[in-house]
């Protein structure tokens, strides 16, 4: 049974493979193996761990469940894998947080290699890629994950909270990788602006907030809308990278993302932040597909057409937002 996991796992990253490369000088970077170790794998001297089997299928983005599943004689469309080590815990936020980072941006890495890749966004939330540009706003949704999450001092002021440097160089990185998907499809809750506000509110009515960091915080979000006006009206990041987006009229349970290019796919659950649920299975895959798919047919479109829908919407968020 063991050989042939490793003969499955051997065979799909071969697949998956860049023309060019070789596989074990791939292993070596990935699993910081020397060559003679990688090249025992390869040849099944040494099987590969489930860790390392891990970490191989986030890399070339194929599924995990379906290498195992198939492996185990299991039924493919009842199991899904997910990585219990992506949660953060209080003690291990900032490394554990960098390695979501790379995750990601290997995965938009992998997608901007295909003109013909697409990120598919539903969202109760502002996107990172409409907040990382603003490091009030990011520093503020750090803040406010870690006050709530890791039990903090009630009095834990939003002034006392500093990230590190390189976690902020890595974050601009990831945005630089995330705006080369060629093509991306948002949907948007209404309210994303207005429940960005009441958060900043909450710590200001607080006194963990002082007057100006509010000031600056409500400036930074005034700043993202006009972002986001300017890219609905010209259906493109400022990279040339399309995008299409929408206004949800009914409310999410949740945020859901997927992404797709060749030979990969990946549904991502957001729970809480930054944490998130990754499934590489491909019925899971297709279900959230078809589900962010289905919600464009209660949204309103909004990017380069319907511009009366567009230009109230944020007349409406602007008045809202100096109304706080």
């Amino acid at each position: 049974m063991y050989s042939q996991l490793n003969d499955k796992l051997i065979h799909a990253m071969r697949d998956r493979l860049p023309e060019g490369e070789n596989l074990a000088h791939v292993l070596m970077d990935i699993l910081s193996l020397g060559k003679e170790a990688a090249y025992r794998r390869l040849r099944g001297d040494i099987m590969f761990t489930f860790e390392d089997v891990a970490k191989i299928s986030r890399k070339f983005g194929f599924s995990l469940d379906k290498i195992i599943g198939e492996g185990l004689v299991l039924d493919n469309n009842k199991w899904a894998f997910i990585d219990m080590d992506a949660f953060y815990t209080s003690t291990g936020y900032a490394d554990q947080y960098k390695q979501k980072m790379k995750l990601f941006a290997d995965i938009f890495q992998n997608l901007s290699n295909h003109p013909q890749s697409i990120a598919r966004m539903a969202l109760k939330r502002l996107p990172y890629f409409f907040t990382l540009p603003y490091k009030n706003l990011t520093l503020f949704r750090h803040y406010k994950r870690t006050y709530l999450s890791f039990g903090l001092n009630p009095g834990f002021r939003f002034a006392d909270f500093v990230m590190f440097q390189d976690m902020e160089d890595e974050e601009l990185q990831l945005l630089k990788k995330s705006m080369s998907i060629p093509k991306n499809l948002l949907i948007l809750e209404r309210d994303v602006f207005s429940n960005m506000m009441k958060d900043i509110n909450y710590f200001y009515l607080r006194k963990l907030i002082n007057q100006e960091e509010f000031a600056q915080l409500k400036g930074e979000l005034l700043e993202v809308l006009s972002d986001l006006e300017n890219i609905t009206a010209t259906g493109a990041f400022a990279s040339g990278s399309e995008i299409s987006v929408y206004l949800l009229d009914v409310a999410l349970d949740a945020s859901y993302t997927h992404f797709e290019t060749r030979n990969f796919e990946c549904a991502i659950q957001y729970t809480y932040f930054v944490d998130t649920l990754s499934f590489y299975n491909p019925k899971i895959c297709q279900m959230q597909k078809n589900w962010i798919e289905s919600l464009k047919r209660y949204s309103t479109l909004i990017s380069q057409t319907g511009e009366m829908q567009r230009m109230e919407f944020f007349n409406e968020q602007k008045k809202m937002m100096q109304a706080f």
